[in-house]
């Protein structure tokens, strides 16, 4: 059986959900045929309620494209406009938002290794990073239908990028911090359980890794993480919310120490030594 008639029958075992967007783009046959001049027509399918049309074939065909092929610089400034619009769209679902923030990550990946953006359109990337975890409200992690609807990881991926690009500034990259800090442990009671510790420590040592944040700035951070959310961890076994806190946490500081151990680099030594000492204080 051919790409076609395989992701037409997916599409057909996943009727829309009550709470899920129509995806009248997202033109198999057509984008079966797509060449490197035209990644945008796969974004509708981003929306797409199965996990084999959004996941397996929109985004790995859109992230090939975008490694390997010669898009227009023309090309990729539209698709951050249409991504960063549909991003703020309250309307649309969290699994789509979540794979469009994906697509937007692959795109400041380009910018990374090839600068395209002027000034004010790499500021409203760090922008909607900020404002997507700071709006992020689902944290289903992963849906045995629907797959994965993960925006706080993949809000991370978008982080690393933008950590890694040397054009973002210090006053930027100090707010993407902070504002990664705020998801680490969310205000909600949630257990993070769908590895996304992982990605947030990924995206941490990346920042970490920018001279333009000092070793007090980061001192301070991971002691900030650390608080514990009633005034002790010995009370956080009362309650919910401080068991959640400590979950989070814990994964957080444990995956951080993952991350940084047995590395040279001095930045990242001076990580691992504090994420320790405060791991040994959430107990």
């Amino acid at each position: 059986m051919n790409l076609k008639y395989t992701l037409l029958l997916c599409g057909m075992c996943y009727p829309l959900p009550v709470y899920a967007n129509p995806t009248p783009d997202c033109d198999i046959e057509k984008n079966t045929k797509i060449t490197a001049q035209a990644p945008a027509s796969l974004l509708p399918c981003f929306a797409s309620p199965s996990p084999a049309i959004r996941d397996d074939y929109a985004l790995t065909t859109f992230s090939h494209i975008l490694r390997t092929g010669q898009v227009s610089e023309a090309a990729l400034v539209s698709m951050i406009s249409d991504i960063q619009e549909q991003l703020r769209n309250p309307r649309a679902q969290q699994y789509h938002k979540a794979f469009l923030t994906l697509g937007l990550a692959e795109i400041a990946r380009v910018d990374r290794i090839t600068p395209f953006l002027n000034e004010s359109q790499r500021k409203a990337l760090v922008e909607t990073a900020i404002f997507l975890f700071k709006t992020t409200t689902d944290f289903t992690g992963f849906d045995d239908k629907y797959g994965y609807i993960h925006q706080i990881p993949h809000t991370a991926d978008l982080v690393l990028q933008l950590a890694l690009n040397e054009r973002i500034s210090q006053h930027q990259l100090i707010a993407l911090a902070q504002s990664l800090k705020t998801v680490i442990n969310p205000s909600q009671v949630v257990f993070y359980h769908t590895n996304e510790p992982d990605r947030l420590a990924r995206a941490s040592i990346y920042l970490f890794l920018r001279k333009e944040l000092s070793e007090a700035f980061i001192t301070q951070w991971l002691e900030d993480v650390s608080l514990p959310p009633n005034g002790s961890w010995e009370a956080a076994y009362q309650s919910k919310k401080g068991l959640a806190a400590m979950h989070n946490v814990k994964g957080f500081l444990g995956r951080l120490l993952l991350t940084s151990y047995d590395k040279q680099n001095e930045r990242i030594a001076l990580v691992h030594a504090h994420a320790l000492a405060q791991l040994r204080r959430v107990r």
